[in-house]
């Protein structure tokens, strides 16, 4: 992996092979689904709402690139639920610098997240880009321990 090959895309752009996308909006956020490999032989479980599917990805067994793309604004009372009490969204490897793949990312010129922030802990190759973040519970976003 290259410098810039973080996240869902490759150095040229384009989405890595075999990537997931995923839209959130406020009225998706908490119905949003994604297959997620919960076991070492590659059994997949469907989660609901994007913390839960960052959740699930924390096991370590799906390292599928995931590009979640937020349209418009989300509210803290629009997701499903908060992994992380300080910040709010949290992603987080399953052990020091675990490659993650995942991008997180605006599209068009308002995506923002209001009322939270996000922790991203124990993370290889993830990607936070073109998105505004709004009234954070403390920090915006926070790299806490062992990143890459």
């Amino acid at each position: 992996m290259s410098y810039s090959d973080i996240g869902a895309y490759t150095d040229d752009g384009t989405l890595k092979s075999g990537a997931k996308v995923l839209y959130v909006s406020a009225q998706t956020a908490k119905t949003v689904t994604c297959d997620v490999a919960t076991k070492s032989n590659g059994t997949t479980q469907t989660f609901t709402g994007l913390q839960a599917i960052l959740d699930a990805r924390q096991k370590g067994y799906d390292k599928t690139p995931l590009a979640i793309r937020i349209i418009g604004t989300i509210e803290a009372a629009d997701m499903d639920k908060f992994s992380s009490s300080a910040e709010g969204l949290q992603i987080k490897g399953k052990s020091a610098y675990a490659e993650m793949n995942i991008t997180l990312e605006g599209v068009g010129n308002d995506a923002t997240i209001r009322g939270f922030g996000m922790l991203i802990r124990n993370c290889k190759s993830v990607e936070v880009r073109n998105l505004g973040i709004m009234l954070c519970m403390d920090d915006c976003i926070s790299f806490d321990s062992d990143n890459s």
